[in-house]
């Protein structure tokens, strides 16, 4: 209801500032506004969710440790033990 109110008072300006009647201009634009929206529906169901909110951002890497090394005191040995046979 609040979008059809939205959308008569914006055919009232726009007719208001042309030459042509309230009536008929509002009339023609409410036509060709359906027209171009089901033409365009046609083909965004392709293309999924079209809001601009609908993907988020993508994250940066985060470069900090969010826990302690559990390896830090013995990786020297670890190493060591590791660089011969890795598997």
């Amino acid at each position: 209801m609040l979008l059809k109110n939205i959308r008569d008072a914006k055919a009232a300006l726009v007719a208001l500032a042309s030459d042509v009647g309230p009536a008929e201009n509002a009339a023609k634009q409410t036509d060709a506004n359906v027209e171009q929206f089901l033409a365009h529906l046609r083909q965004v169901w392709r293309q999924g969710e079209v809001r601009p909110t609908h993907k988020q951002p993508p994250k940066t890497p985060r470069t900090w440790r969010t826990r302690t090394n559990r390896f830090e005191g013995v990786w020297p040995e670890l190493e060591k033990l590791l660089t011969p046979n890795p598997t």
